[in-house]
């Protein structure tokens, strides 16, 4: 049996990270710049926390049902390659990674560029064009970039409708951490031989 690249040479923690730690600097620093004003919490932290716990959950159970199906063999080939990024990583390291993409990716994406290009276009195509750039940045294959721009959609109508950075963050970070330990500890979840 041959072994895939992702198997023969394993990424180190830090180097996976590292692109979602580059998304917080960077949304950070051009936010600071533009001087683009957002907000991480619009009605009640506690709320928009469980709401995002809620949404996170949700999305899960949507994906796993979506790679079940006979149409998804590429999205479940893509899963496959990406497991052993994680299976060597702790808890820890899990949690780390999951709260950086949400907390990063969604600074960058709907804090800064949604909003930054609803400027320029209008706020529905400024929630697009964030989507597909989301999308193509995660790009593994057609099916994956299709599932990560809908999520990105989804996020920025969120984030849209009801100003709250924190929800769509926690939103991120649970749905990421939550298919992180599927892959790992139950990837027949999601349509895939361990």
């Amino acid at each position: 049996m041959s072994m895939t690249p992702y198997q023969q040479q394993k990424p180190a923690f830090g180097i996976i990270a590292a692109a979602p730690l580059g998304a917080l600097a960077l949304g950070a620093v051009l936010l600071y710049v533009t001087k683009l004003g957002w907000q991480l919490v619009a009605e009640g932290w506690l709320i928009e926390l469980f709401g995002g716990l809620v949404l996170g959950a949700l999305t899960v159970l949507g994906v796993l049902g979506l790679t079940r199906r006979p149409f998804a063999r590429s999205l479940r080939a893509v899963c496959r390659e990406l497991r052993p990024l994680f299976t060597d990583m702790s808890w820890l390291q899990l949690l780390v990674l999951a709260l950086l993409a949400g907390v990063g990716e969604e600074l960058l994406f709907r804090g800064f560029l949604q909003p930054w290009l609803g400027v320029y276009l209008s706020a529905e195509l400024g929630i697009l064009v964030a989507a597909i750039v989301f999308g193509l940045l995660h790009f593994a294959s057609v099916p994956y970039f299709l599932l990560t721009a809908v999520l990105g959609l989804a996020f920025g109508i969120t984030y849209w409708s009801t100003g709250s950075l924190l929800m769509v963050m926690v939103w991120h970070g649970f749905y990421d951490l939550l298919v992180f330990l599927i892959l790992i500890y139950r990837p027949d979840l999601l349509g895939i031989a361990e």
